[in-house]
């Protein structure tokens, strides 16, 4: 299995790295959208994606579009995500 992490954030890149270190799946990384989709267009197996809803380039949702689209039989499943600033006045401590 393959795992594409795609972020323009750089510790949002590096932790999800940290975390799926080990996993046993060949994990690929890229900072926007035209580095994720030209990943993607290169996969040769199942693939999860894990995609920044927003970044430049193509966004997550705009990756997921076009991977299923892909004349393949590669099956892409993916899940993207935004995260939440969460202020100092908006804390449930």
């Amino acid at each position: 299995m393959q795992i594409l992490i795609a972020d323009d954030d750089a510790v949002s890149r590096r932790l999800a790295m940290h975390a799926l270190t080990g996993c046993g799946a060949e994990l690929g990384v890229a900072e926007d959208g035209h580095a994720a989709w030209a990943q993607i267009q290169a996969r040769t197996e199942s693939t999860v994606l894990i995609l920044d809803r927003e970044m430049p380039g193509f966004d997550g949702m705009d990756l997921c579009r076009r991977a299923r689209l892909l004349d393949s039989a590669i099956a892409v499943k993916g899940k993207t995500s935004t995260s939440v600033n969460i202020g100092p006045e908006n804390r449930m401590d």
